[in-house]
């Protein structure tokens, strides 16, 4: 079941209300993909006017590998992500 999307603020303090549904690809909650099949980044500057009326999510090209170059030196191929968290959900 798609759930309601919320972004984060850069510093992770503040969450925002999003308009749109969609299932996280990562237990971080950091990427998404919508009900609109379209890739979503959910990490936002913190703004006062995103707490009151929410933010407005630009779709982003999908990378190919996730997590590449992170410090923990764990990346994941999209494809495989999106079959785990299909098998996940079923």
């Amino acid at each position: 079941m798609p759930e309601s999307l919320r972004a984060r603020s850069y510093d992770g303090h503040s969450t925002y209300r999003t308009g749109r549904l969609g299932w996280l690809l990562h237990t971080d909650g950091r990427m998404a993909v919508g009900t609109d099949g379209e890739f979503y980044l959910l990490s936002v500057p913190p703004s006062l006017r995103g707490r009151l009326f929410g933010v407005d999510l630009r779709a982003h090209e999908p990378p190919l590998q996730v997590g590449r170059g992170a410090g923990d030196g764990e990346s994941i191929s999209l494809a495989e992500l999106l079959e785990r968290r299909l098998d996940a959900a079923s």
